[in-house]
Parts: C-alpha cells; structure tokens; sequence
C-alpha cells in the first residue's frame, strides 16, 4: 500500500484524532508467540475449537439455504434543462418497452446499463425493501429510491419504476431514473455443499451470542464521569482499602490509580477474599449504574477476574473521533483478550473477526494499520480453524440466516486471504465456486469480488499471474462473470465490497 502525500496531510492536519503505537507496542503488541494472545490462551483456545470442530460434525446440516432474491434489470436515467421528461413517463405507464423508450429518448439520456443484478437485502425498520445493484466489476452498492422501495411493499417490483425530480431552487434540471424489469425474481435454494458453509459459521459463531451487552448510543472512550464514579459507594470502600494495604493515601480524588499503584494487585491481594468482595460489589455498582470506569477493568484483569472484566468492557460502545483514531478497534481487541482468557468462545470470535473486518461505529482500519499489523489471520490459523472455509462461509449470502448471522467484509477477508497459510487451496475453491452453474448469480458475483481483491493483495508479479489465469480460462466461466474478468485492469486497487 503506497503512503500518498494526503495520508501526510492528513497525519498532520488531524494530530487529535491519531494515537498510533508501534510494532510490538500498544495495539499491534504481539507475545513471545508472535500473536496477540498469549501461550497459555491459545492452548485453551485451541480446546475449544477442537471441541467446536467435534459439534461441527454433528450439527443440523439439514436446513435448506435460500438465495437473496435477485433479478436482472435495466438501468437507465434522463436529465434535462429544459424538458420535464413527462412525456417518457407517459410512454412508460402506457406499457413502452425498454428499448422502445432508450431509442426514442437517447438524447436526454445520461446513462444506461443492462448488465446489472439487483438483490433484495432486507428490510428497514419501516418495512420498506432495501435493495443492493451492481456487477462483479462494480460490487453491489444500496439503492436508495423511495419509489422502488415503495414498488416493493406489497411483493417484489416488476415491469417499470421510475424515480422522478423536478427543478426546484436547489435542483437546475429535470431527473428521472428508471428501473426495468425483464425477468421474474428468483431466489433459488443453495445447493448442500454450500449451505454446509454458512452452517460452519454459524457453528463456529453463536448467532444468539452479542459482543456488546448494551443498545445504548455510542460513547467516546475519554468521555469524563469522575463526577458520578465519586458517588460510588462500593468504589470508595475499594480506594480505601487500597489505601489501607499500601500503608499511606494512594488514591485519587478521581478514583483512579497510577500504573505503579495497580502493581500492589499482586498474588496475596488476590487470594484475599475482602478484596475480591469489595472488587466485585464496586464492578456490579457501575454496571448498574452504567459508568464506564478504566480503572475497575484494569484491577479486575490483574487480579486474574477475567469474566468481570469482560462484562465491563462489553457494557459500552466507543466510537473515534475520526478515521484515524483507533479507539473503536482498540476496544474489540481488548474484548477479544479478555473473552479469550475467560475462555468465552463466542464472544472471542465475533470480537476478532469485527476487528479483521473493521466493524465499528465508525471505520478506523486505515492502511497505516494494515501495514503495521495485517489484518489478523494468523492468530485464527494458530487455532487450527479451517480458515478457508470460514472465509468462503463468511462470504455466502442468503436469504434466510439467522438475524445475528455473522457476515463478512468482502474487501477485508480478500485482504486477509492473501496472507493465509493455504492460499492455493482458497483459490482453487474460490475458482470452482466461479464455474458452478448450481450457485446463483450474486454468490458467484461475491466470489469474484473476493478473488480480485484478493489478487490485489499479492505480490504484484504473483497477482498478475492469477489475474491472467482467470483470463486465459475465461470461457469456462458464465458469461455474466467473462465480462468482469475481461475488464480486470493491472493498474486497479480494488475497493468494491458487497
């Protein structure tokens, strides 16, 4: 990844929003082991995905995958200045074709496109469809058109739907967008190997599990509540205690205490059963109270109460004050240790794979810190997952998962791939995956995706080798995939994501 003039500008512009470690320090610190979690919690890490790996083999392999619905459509927008365009809404209503209109309208159209799938992703809390269009070239972006949502309330859209603006002060010209649809929606069932792969992460990640234990709004990290900690009852009683045992006042007015005096948390202190009752009643008070409180997690992490650290780090969100602050990524390591050592698989593993797949309130994974850490691979191939099908699980899309299903960043699991242990086996999959006429068109779609970003990643003489393998095969591959791979670029970063 290049370090451009405005990854400068933006170092020095914004200084607040960066706080940066380096290696082996801070956020990319790394054990004797070269990972982020130590000896000991790998091997009981390594425990559990044994064990997982066991249920795995008896899980219920029998439930049936469905695709997202998904059609073909037509794509065409007008503009104009000086016409209002109703006369191609009237031709529309009276049942034009799409040809009859691009060929009778092509000096007010702006653009066209027949090549695109459009996806039907959801629904927003007002029940209104939320649609995804794109090709494997382009990634799949949202739609946000109030009329195709609306077309879609009673059942999917079909014929034409069209969007429509008018010039108004803050609007010179007319607009109208157009949607046309050719053929029926399909939404056909996965075939059994695939299922078999979003069933791996679901065995691997429990979709009743949640890695934070609040729906609160998001805090940032530094917000100052010394004020309410000071009314804590069970929190004082600590302090003093503190003091007590040091011999002298040692806590502050703000209830915090220095890095020097958490070292009196020591082998007697945590074997003394008064500490540990003042310790656990001061934690649940905050809990209660909502109080985010650093120092309680730090007495509770050394003094070897890894679940109630745990709970108090899943009890707030933290967002960064920009891009570059890495806060929000900070936070999911700290809870992927945390849950590791308290050996909470399935908080672990969703913490980890939020933080390869930047999953934050906000974005704060910027190619600085790529490469200064990668994008953490290494420590679930240490845990003997099988990597590969995860990240093609991960991948797979349907339309009936479970609601806390657990997706992928295409362009980060692309990224990730390309430092894997086993990437000829992923491409010799992904490659399969591609040709397989049973697979609907949008998992293929995503399959492309991730290969290309992947390529990207490689060595460039290495990622060209791949791209051109893709080239040299082309018609093996589905026509709606041979145009993607033919308008692949050597000079392209790609960026697109589902």
């Amino acid at each position: 990844m290049k370090f451009t003039f405005t990854n400068l500008f933006l170092l020095l512009a914004f200084p607040a929003c960066f706080s940066q470690g380096t290696a082996n320090q801070g956020e990319f610190a790394t054990n004797s082991n070269g990972l982020i979690y130590g000896i000991s919690d790998m091997q009981h890490l390594r425990f559990i995905v044994d064990s997982l790996n066991l249920r795995f083999k008896t899980c219920d392999l029998t439930r049936n995958y469905t695709a997202m619905p998904q059609t073909r459509h037509y794509y065409i927008s007008f503009s104009s200045k000086t016409n209002d365009l109703k006369e191609i809404i009237t031709d529309i209503n009276n049942g034009a074709t799409f040809e009859a209109v691009r060929q009778k309208y092509k000096e007010l159209s702006q653009s066209v496109d027949t090549q695109r799938l459009m996806i039907q992703s959801g629904k927003n809390d007002d029940g209104k469809r939320i649609f995804l269009a794109g090709t494997p070239s382009t990634g799949y972006s949202s739609i946000y058109g109030s009329e195709l949502a609306n077309a879609s309330k009673e059942g999917l859209p079909s014929g034409w739907v069209f969007d429509y603006d008018t010039i108004n002060e803050y609007r010179k010209s007319y607009h109208l967008v157009c949607y046309f649809f050719p053929e029926p929606w399909r939404m056909p069932t996965l075939p059994a190997d695939y299922s078999k792969l979003i069933q791996y992460v679901d065995c691997m990640i429990d979709t009743a599990a949640s890695i934070l234990l609040t729906d609160d709004k998001p805090e940032y990290r530094w917000i100052d509540k010394s004020k309410e900690r000071k009314l804590l009852k069970h929190k004082r009683k600590l302090m003093a205690f503190f003091d007590e045992t040091a011999g002298k006042k040692i806590s502050r007015s703000d209830g915090f205490l220095t890095d020097d005096d958490l070292n009196l948390v020591g082998p007697d202190l945590i074997n003394n059963e008064k500490f540990k009752a003042l310790l656990t009643n001061a934690i649940e008070e905050s809990l209660a109270k909502k109080l985010f409180d650093n120092t309680l997690e730090l007495i509770a992490e050394k003094a070897g109460m890894y679940d109630k650290a745990l709970s108090m780090k899943r009890s707030y969100r933290v967002v960064g004050m920009c891009s570059m602050d890495n806060s929000p990524r900070l936070h999911a390591r700290d809870i992927a240790l945390l849950s590791a050592r308290a050996h909470q698989w399935d908080i672990f593993l969703r913490a980890h794979l939020d933080i390869m797949n930047d999953r934050f309130e906000r974005a704060s994974d910027g190619s600085y810190a790529w490469g200064e850490r990668q994008t953490y691979l290494k420590e679930l191939e240490e845990l003997n997952l099988d990597v590969v099908d995860l990240m093609l699980g991960l991948t797979l899309r349907a339309g009936n998962t479970a609601s806390n299903h657990y997706y992928g960043k295409i362009s980060r699991m692309g990224r990730a791939l390309a430092e894997s242990r086993e990437k000829a086996r992923f491409e010799e999959r992904a490659i399969t995956i591609m040709k397989d006429n049973r697979l609907d068109e949008f998992n293929r779609g995503l399959m492309f995706l991730l290969y290309y970003i992947y390529t990207d990643y490689l060595d460039n003489k290495e990622g060209k080798l791949k791209r051109d393998l893709l080239r040299n095969q082309v018609d093996q591959f589905p026509s709606f995939l041979q145009t993607s791979i033919l308008k692949m670029k050597e000079s392209d970063k790609t960026n697109n994501e589902e």
